[in-house]
């Protein structure tokens, strides 16, 4: 798997990323944080909307 860099992600527009891809972003800076929490805010049962709320601290080693 890639490491994620940091200054990567300060220009991931993640917003705008396809279903996989944003998978495949969300994916990566889990594997790369020492620490991560995910909360699940809220859910429209009518419409299927979700929101969840990703926080965490990426290792250094995934520094350049």
């Amino acid at each position: 798997m890639a490491t994620l860099v940091r200054p990567e992600l300060e220009h991931a527009q993640m917003s705008k990323l396809a279903g996989p891809a944003l998978r495949q972003q969300i994916v990566e800076m889990l594997t790369n944080s020492s620490q991560c929490q995910a909360i699940f805010e809220c859910v429209n049962h009518e419409s299927g909307e979700y929101r969840i709320v990703l926080h965490g601290i990426l290792d250094k080693t995934t520094e350049n």
